[in-house]
């Protein structure tokens, strides 16, 4: 079973694909917070979101093309999918969520064919961005 760490997310699903697990020490400070903004799109969206990829270890990481400074890396992002509901759609909710005020946490914001991007880097500005990849391998 996996240790919750909000009501819909637990920590097995953020474990990097080469089963690496995510690191305890930056459950707290990173997780709960990238958790939380995950909640938010939930229950804005009103369906489950799909973690793709969480943590990804720094091997496993250089193995991806073009993810070289990613987040994932930090324990801070997510790439998710919402059941039944178009990638293009939660990027454009995501985004409306966040300039209304209800993500202040979220710091990274992707769009990708198939999936989203989410992450709670530190900074004062919303980093936006617009992908081709097809996969995390």
């Amino acid at each position: 079973m996996s240790l919750p760490i909000t009501a819909h997310f637990g920590l097995a699903e953020f474990a990097c694909r080469d089963g690496t697990p995510y690191p305890s020490i930056w459950i707290a400070e990173r997780l709960c917070p990238l958790c939380e903004v995950l909640e938010a799109v939930r229950a804005d969206l009103a369906a489950p979101v799909v973690i793709v990829s969480g943590y990804r270890s720094p091997a496993h990481n250089a193995r991806i093309k073009g993810a070289r400074a990613s987040q994932h890396v930090e324990g801070r992002a997510a790439d998710v999918r919402v059941v039944g509901v178009q990638a293009a759609v939660v990027h454009a909710r995501v985004l409306a969520l966040y300039q209304a005020g209800r993500l202040p946490r979220l710091g990274g914001l992707g769009e990708y064919p198939g999936w989203v991007h989410l992450d709670v880097r530190p900074g004062a500005r919303l980093a936006r961005w617009s992908g081709s990849r097809t996969g995390d391998g």
